[in-house]
């Protein structure tokens, strides 16, 4: 195959620059290369479904029934809650029933946590949509009365002096049997299946020689929204797993299972 460069976007989350930084950097052999780009999910998801700029992206699991047509999952790069996922944080004493009465900071409607939030409880009467970075800030300030928070901030907001309402993953777990698939890296269908599996063969390389490293590099901690190597090193933990590795037969099954849900929504 002649060398080529091909675009690709994901997000800054720990998870992500993890699993890229060995192919973003030349560190593993690939007659692909890639000019990489960042943005918060719920814009990689909107792009995904409109302009489509991207020839590789991370998208939440549950945009694949929107973009179905363009785009096919790689078998590298997902992840999945595991014993734990997004979370609904409070600052004061609110509970589950609480929740349609709420204003509840969002993601992106587009999102593998809000859809979950909405197969679990309905959707809430109010929802207030930023960057998933802003959301811990904003139920301390009072401009939400509840936050789905994801990525980093999982691990965090007790730092803020909030509180868990519910984890979204364990309940979606304990309703559906399976763990909640977050996001996956998905690629243009028009690039062929021998690209596409050499992409997803340069991907798990990419992971594999992360993994070989001891330390976090600069390229994670440059992008990182949480700077504390530990919260760093807890959130690629929690969500780099053997599935994001290679995913199994029963990996797809638990996708299957949550988009069948959606459609419920």
């Amino acid at each position: 195959m002649r060398p080529r460069t091909l675009l690709a976007a994901v997000s800054p989350c720990p998870n992500d620059t993890f699993c890229f930084q060995s192919w973003a950097e030349g560190a593993i052999a690939s007659p692909i290369s890639l000019t990489l780009s960042f943005h918060d999910i719920e814009t990689l998801n909107i792009f995904s479904q409109t302009s489509a700029p991207y020839d590789i992206t991370k998208v939440s699991t549950a945009c694949l029934s929107r973009i179905g047509e363009e785009y096919v999952p790689l078998s590298a790069g997902a992840a999945f809650a595991i014993n734990g996922g997004p979370k609904i944080i409070v600052k004061r004493p609110f509970t589950i029933s609480d929740l349609p009465s709420l204003r509840v900071a969002v993601p992106g409607r587009y999102t593998s946590a809000f859809v979950a939030l909405c197969v679990l409880y309905g959707a809430p009467a109010t929802i207030i949509e930023m960057p998933s970075c802003e959301i811990l800030q904003s139920v301390v300030d009072g401009r939400a009365d509840a936050g789905l928070v994801i990525h980093e901030a999982r691990f965090v907001y007790q730092s803020y002096g909030l509180h868990q309402m519910v984890d979204i993953g364990d309940e979606y777990t304990s309703r559906f049997l399976t763990p909640l698939p977050l996001g996956v890296i998905v690629a243009r269908r028009s690039l062929g299946i021998k690209t596409l599996d050499l992409l997803s063969d340069t991907l798990r390389h990419s992971i594999q020689a992360a993994k070989a490293r001891s330390s976090l590099s600069p390229y994670i901690l440059s992008h990182a929204a949480e700077l504390h190597p530990d919260t760093i090193w807890q959130h690629i933990n929690h969500y780099v797993t053997e599935q994001t590795e290679t995913m199994t037969d029963e990996a797809y099954r638990w996708i299957d299972i949550f988009l069948e849900a959606q459609k419920r929504v």
